[in-house]
């Protein structure tokens, strides 16, 4: 993926990935979206995942589904007006 399309699919995702959280720091968008794209094109583990990010396994699993729902959310209308 080209930096130019990350950075366009991470403006569009922003604002539905991020969090405020008092009680911990919340990973940024751009950190969660780097996440879901080294799993979904590298095929690594969760395990492999979470030793490269410093994250807890089940953060990453819950990074990657969130940040898919995400994609599929944002995108989806996007594809409708082009069709």
């Amino acid at each position: 993926m080209s930096k130019s399309s990350f950075d366009e699919l991470q403006g569009r995702l922003k604002d539905a990935l991020q969090h405020q959280s008092i009680v911990r720091d919340c990973t940024e968008p751009v950190e969660m979206l780097a996440v879901t794209i080294r799993y979904l094109a590298s095929g690594c583990t969760f395990t492999d995942i979470h030793l490269n990010y410093r994250l807890g396994i089940s953060r990453v699993s819950k990074i990657v589904n969130e940040v898919c729902f995400s994609i599929w959310r944002v995108m989806l209308p996007l594809l409708h007006a082009y069709t």
